[in-house]
């Protein structure tokens, strides 16, 4: 029985492409709403041409150990000289980032509600575990729905100071806490393939002047110090035609999005099948050591998958 099974529907009924296949990745990327899978394939499959089953928007689904892994639609077909295939399918997000529209919201709204709003538009089912904001005066013109919905939750963020995490669980968009819950998976040394482990201080920000003065003499009001402990890399918040308040809560939240050195973690190891983005890790090999939230992945039917991860922080209730 092989690991991973690979099945296209027509209606509701289910056609077995597991012997078809050549190569085979499914994962969530960071930075990409939809979760992505990619296969290569042979283009006849039992005397029968491989395109017979496998049509754009045909309902696609990836079990691992018998397990749904990955379940979207066939999104890019490619013949590649009659005898493969390429496909890349994706979960029914990609309609949302790839469809525009406009919405206002009004101020007062908290975050679920602005989402609810959006997700009914498009008969999106959604989950809703975040915890959010009450939200300013929100416009968005001929805006993509998952830039909308993105939108909303980096404004929440910033607010709350809670890392979120969205993607689809069983046809719902699931907008939640990162990291949430225990972890899913322990990465020992015994699993590890590779790893990189990466501290930028480019765009560091460890102090902050408000400034005014739009003529004149510039005059410095206040200023903010973060953790100076690797020297002062200042940036400068104008507050000439802003209040003074607003300044200092654009100034706080610098020192919070640009306050600590960037840092990439990249992890190759053993594969779980089932990890998704927005999961929480734990793992102890080299400078790595603790809980890791989970930014991107990319499993393959090689049975090992490839981790982009971030240092796990509780939220303070």
């Amino acid at each position: 029985m092989s690991a991973c099974s690979v099945f296209v529907y027509d209606g509701d009924t289910p056609l077995d492409l597991t012997k078809a296949v050549i190569g085979l990745e499914w994962g969530d990327m960071k930075g990409e709403l939809a979760a992505r899978a990619v296969l290569r394939m042979n283009a006849r499959m039992g005397g029968a041409e491989l395109a017979e089953y496998a049509r754009l928007n045909a309902p696609i689904s990836i079990l691992a150990y018998g397990r749904e892994v990955f379940s979207g639609v066939i999104w890019d077909y490619s013949l590649i000289d009659g005898r493969t295939v390429n496909m890349v399918c994706y979960d029914r997000l990609i309609f949302l980032s790839g469809s525009a529209d406009s919405a206002y919201f009004p101020a007062g709204l908290n975050t679920r509600r602005v989402l609810e709003s959006i997700c009914r538009r498009w008969d999106m089912p959604l989950k809703y575990d975040y915890t959010g904001c009450t939200h300013g005066r929100l416009s968005y013109r001929a805006q993509s729905v998952a830039s909308q919905i993105i939108s909303t939750l980096d404004a929440a963020q910033t607010v709350c100071g809670d890392k979120y995490m969205l993607r689809m669980e069983g046809g719902t968009l699931h907008v939640g806490l990162r990291g949430e819950g225990k972890p899913v998976c322990d990465v020992s040394r015994a699993r590890l393939i590779s790893y990189t482990h990466r501290r930028d201080m480019s765009g560091l920000v460890t102090r902050v002047a408000i400034t005014t003065g739009s003529s004149g003499p510039v005059r410095v009001r206040e200023v903010f110090d973060g953790d100076t402990s690797l020297g002062i890399l200042q940036e400068v918040v104008d507050a000439s035609g802003a209040t003074l308040s607003d300044a200092r809560t654009q100034a706080r939240r610098l020192l919070i999005e640009r306050g600590t050195p960037v840092e990439t973690i990249e992890v190759a190891c053993q594969d779980e099948p089932t990890l998704r983005r927005g999961d929480r890790v734990t793992i102890s090999a080299g400078s790595l050591a603790g809980e890791y939230d989970v930014l991107g992945v990319m499993h393959d039917r090689l049975l090992s998958m490839q981790m982009e991860l971030a240092r796990h922080t509780d939220v303070e209730g």
